[in-house]
């Protein structure tokens, strides 16, 4: 039992001190690149969580006023 534990602890070792590199077409997500972009999308996401509902609460603020006069809303 004990030996099986020990044979566990050096396969570990082995894929840390030899990381393999990953294919061409995976995306690494700990490169700068996919950072960055996952920040964007964030804020993206956090600015249309903010501003959607004030849009749909207040359509008047969004409503050009030269469409006021042409009934179109």
């Amino acid at each position: 039992m004990i030996d099986d534990i020990n044979d566990d602890d050096d396969d570990e070792s082995q894929i840390i001190e030899n990381p393999s590199k990953i294919k061409w077409y995976l995306i690494d997500t700990e490169k700068n690149p996919c950072i960055v972009w996952n920040f964007f999308i964030t804020l993206l996401i956090i600015y249309n969580l903010v501003v959607f509902p004030y849009v749909v609460v207040f359509k008047e603020v969004y409503i050009k006023t030269e469409d006021m006069g042409n009934g179109v809303l």
